[in-house]
């Protein structure tokens, strides 16, 4: 994540000093991050679950191996619509005019 920082501040930013860029990047890298973790600890507790329920049958086993899948994707989409409305605000606040026709800040 450090070097890839590094090659889009000096490739990518228009400015040096501005991150508009490289900020939106570390947090989708810290998301991606956070959403593997998430996923492997639902993983595998719904993996052990949905086995032992399997033994008994394989009806009961595949219910909750669905179960399982549908709270791991809402989990992950949930934090990237997260990031994308965070992210949105975040530029609104910089770029958009206020209510008074002003503009907060020019890009460059």
């Amino acid at each position: 994540m450090a070097l890839f920082s590094l090659i889009i501040i000096f490739t990518v930013e228009p400015v040096l000093g501005e991150f508009y860029t490289t900020i939106p990047f570390l947090i989708g890298a810290g998301t991606s991050v956070l959403s593997g973790y998430i996923g492997m600890q639902v993983a595998v507790r719904a993996n052990v679950r949905t086995t032992k329920l399997a033994m008994e049958s394989l009806d009961n086993g595949f219910k909750l191996a669905f179960k399982g899948g549908l709270v791991l994707g809402f989990t992950l989409v949930g934090l990237a619509l997260l990031n994308l409305i965070l992210l949105i605000m975040w530029y609104r606040s910089l770029f958009i005019v206020d209510t008074k026709g002003t503009a907060q800040q020019q890009l460059h």
